[in-house]
């Protein structure tokens, strides 16, 4: 996947952090920064726990990062080995972008990566878009209640530390329904084995109606992954 004008982005971004290091601690910050530069490219931001975004929803992809370097990198590792497992569909397209110089002497340098945008999260459908809620429900119908259990008990055990979450019991059915059973039992396994935690409705979601996890760096993860 293409991801138009993102290097032009960071060098923006690289040099307003010269000139103020606080700047790269807050999305809100750097969106006006973007925004001042290129007033005519369509820009919001978003974030979450331990990452800061910008949205370019006209050019179809998230800019995003984190203050730790390895959040990063691991995503962008992370989807590479999906797309070998033959789980791709799972995931937005990810690509490690770039960094910025450290924005304080001693610092690590702050590593950006491109992210696929998707349709919505899987937290907001039911209140926002009531007819996607009523086609995915469709398409799930046929799924029994007992998949979503055993899909999250496997997810689960990804967790190294507390950060297991419940499960979003349409998105685990729609993924049944769409993939099989044999592909989402793939899925687990990869989860687990790349230790993709905090799976919470604000971290899956959809492309259309494809299910998809939009982050899995995992949280706090410590593990012998190489980048």
């Amino acid at each position: 996947m293409e991801f138009p004008r993102v290097q032009d982005f960071i060098l923006t971004i690289q040099q307003a952090v010269s000139e103020k290091p606080r700047l790269v601690k807050h999305a809100d910050d750097l969106c006006r920064v973007i925004h001042n530069a290129y007033p005519n490219i369509k820009i919001a931001s978003s974030n979450g726990a331990s990452k800061e975004c910008l949205v370019f929803s006209d050019l179809g992809y998230v800019l995003k990062w984190s203050m730790d370097t390895r959040d990063a990198e691991r995503e962008a590792v992370v989807y590479q080995k999906a797309v070998e497992a033959n789980l791709a569909d799972f995931f937005p397209a990810t690509e490690l972008v770039g960094y910025i110089v450290p924005p304080h002497k001693g610092d690590d340098p702050v590593a950006f990566t491109a992210q696929q945008i998707i349709s919505i999260s899987a937290s907001r459908v039911g209140w926002r878009e009531t007819g996607l809620y009523a086609r995915l429900s469709r398409i799930a119908q046929t799924v029994p209640d007992r998949r979503v259990s055993q899909i999250e008990r496997q997810f689960r055990k990804a967790d190294q530390n507390g950060y297991g979450r419940d499960l979003n019991g349409l998105w685990a059915k729609v993924a049944v329904s769409i993939y099989g059973k044999r592909k989402v039992i793939a899925l687990c396994e990869f989860v687990k084995k790349y230790h993709i935690n905090d799976l919470h409705g604000s971290n899956i979601g959809y492309i259309g109606i494809s299910p998809i996890i939009l982050d899995f760096s995992g949280y706090g993860v410590c593990d012998d992954l190489e980048f």
